[in-house]
């Protein structure tokens, strides 16, 4: 039942953002695009094209929520932890990318696989200083006690 909901939260969520960033791109282009028409234009009709861009979202937002759990093993250490969970979350969404003509050629693939570097830093940047702060306040806790 657990992988069940985590399968259906990820796909939904996948979803949720590939729309979400569809959005952001007819944002930029200036006009409303449900994909990028290139990609959109390899199909004989809309409903199919946007169909396996769905199916897309939806595998690569269950393939992500799975690999959260790569974070929680403690028999690795962080860094180790941390290569497995970026090739995982990386590798990925760059097959994406070329798939769903984010980025067709070698230039648009290096500006979204540094991107998504750039993104994937920040967000590990903002947990580890979270968690280390916990990890603090609970070490303080257990020095009070002591006294």
């Amino acid at each position: 039942m657990k992988y069940l909901k985590k399968i259906i939260s990820g796909a939904f969520i996948g979803v949720g953002i590939g729309f979400t960033l569809n959005l952001i791109f007819s944002f930029l282009n200036g006009e409303y695009y449900p994909g990028i028409p290139s990609f959109l234009n390899q199909y004989d009709s809309m409903l199919i094209a946007i169909t396996v861009q769905t199916l897309i979202y939806m595998s690569l937002g269950i393939i992500q929520s799975f690999s959260t759990d790569i974070m929680n093993n403690q028999k690795r250490s962080l860094l180790s932890n941390t290569i497995i969970h970026f090739s995982i979350i990386f590798l990925p969404l760059l097959i994406v990318a070329y798939i769903l003509h984010w980025g067709r050629d070698l230039l648009g693939l290096l500006v979204i696989g540094f991107s998504i570097l750039v993104v994937y830093f920040i967000i590990w940047v903002v947990s580890y200083l979270s968690i280390k702060s916990q990890i603090d306040k609970i070490n303080q806790t257990i020095s009070k006690k002591d006294k």
